[in-house]
């Protein structure tokens, strides 16, 4: 009996142990450890959104944003991962997507639309922006691809990298539809383009280096 004890013992403290490492994941690279907070927030919303309490805690208080700009991006980033919650799960990567030295932190959904960019900038935590469905975003090597619905079929594609001296991503190029229209601007001037031309712009904004990255995925408690 005591021998059975035992082993029951030692499988609950290893189970209990496996449940700790799903919960939170702490990146170990001295050099990222800012975004343990990050993640460690990441991990709270998680359990928020899974929670039947949900609008009840988020209209009791509200999350604060890393960045107080990006508040509105914020909050509607978390309520959109509500109303996704039955259909994605939600983690985290690192890439460096501009091509610095310094990896970004990605927070993104199971199907690698990201949610929210954080970076380091003179040694502190940055908040470049937050996504949801209606501004559905995808990564690129030194660009982020912002695709912002109007309707079911016309669209504006915001291209922007990464500005150091404003640690801020700024709009580099700027294309879409618009009533089955496809256009794309330039010198502040829109002009109209052909299928092929617009594909041509669309195509970096498959990159699979950052999908071909590991998601760590976040379990709620």
């Amino acid at each position: 009996m005591k021998k059975k004890s035992t082993i029951y013992l030692i499988v609950s403290i290893i189970t209990l142990s496996l449940i700790t490492i799903c919960i939170f994941e702490k990146i170990d690279n001295a050099e990222y450890k800012e975004y343990n907070s990050v993640i460690q927030e990441f991990h709270s919303i998680i359990n928020s959104v899974y929670s039947d309490e949900f609008e009840e805690k988020y209209n009791s208080f509200a999350f604060l944003s890393p960045n107080e700009n990006l508040q509105y991006e914020w909050s509607c980033m978390i309520v959109d991962m509500y109303s996704n919650r039955k259909n994605h799960t939600y983690g985290y990567l690192l890439y460096d997507f501009d091509q610095n030295g310094v990896k970004e932190l990605f927070l993104v959904r199971d199907d690698y639309f990201v949610l929210a960019i954080f970076t380091i900038q003179d040694n502190s935590l940055c908040m470049l922006d937050a996504f949801w469905s209606k501004h559905k975003c995808k990564a690129s090597s030194g660009d982020i691809y912002i695709f912002d619905s109007i309707t079911a079929q016309d669209f504006n594609c915001y291209v922007k990298t990464y500005d150091q001296a404003t640690t801020s991503l700024i709009t580099i190029k700027n294309f879409g539809c618009n009533k089955g229209v496809y256009y794309e601007e330039v010198d502040n001037e829109i002009i109209k383009i052909d299928f092929e031309r617009y594909k041509d712009l669309e195509s970096p904004s498959v990159n699979n280096d950052f999908y071909n990255k590991n998601i760590k995925i976040i379990s709620p408690k």
